[in-house]
């Protein structure tokens, strides 16, 4: 979990001690989101590391594992279109960052470093894009608007 927030808070309450605060209680749960910008692997292991950067009209992605994995890696959607109706991000009002998003009616392109590819829909990547990986081994993946 990320220690941030954890400080001395009104009334010389920690946010861990004050029964009614709420909000902290939420930003506990968000920290860990705000700094995770390619989704989520589903099932998660504690033996995972996932991590990635934005590239020009996308994302990589990087996901090893110390024991073979088989899974997926679910994207996140655009919550402010989807979920609360906005036809803008209004940052104060969509409480969870969103970082690289898709779109389910638009194509993405999804290559490995060995050259391969494919097309997938954005409505696939939001439900969970299949990844397989042996164990002490890492794979690697841009993703791209098409």
């Amino acid at each position: 979990m990320v220690l941030i927030g954890f400080g001395r808070q009104g009334h010389g309450f920690t946010r861990s001690e004050h029964p009614n605060d709420f909000p902290a209680r939420r930003s506990r749960c968000a920290d860990p989101t705000t700094f995770v910008q390619e989704g989520i692997a589903r099932p998660w292991r504690k033996d995972l590391k996932l991590g990635g950067v934005e590239i020009d009209n996308g994302i990589e992605i990087v996901l090893k594992a110390d024991e073979p994995y088989k899974g997926k890696i679910v994207f996140d959607i655009p919550r402010y279109k989807e979920y609360m109706g906005f036809k803008k991000d209004w940052p104060r009002m969509n409480t969870m960052p969103e970082w690289f998003t898709v779109e389910k009616m638009s194509k993405y392109k999804v290559k490995r470093p060995d050259g391969s590819q494919k097309i997938i829909s954005g409505k696939e990547l939001s439900e969970g894009m299949n990844v397989e990986i042996k164990a002490n081994k890492e794979i690697r993946l841009f993703v791209t608007r098409d």
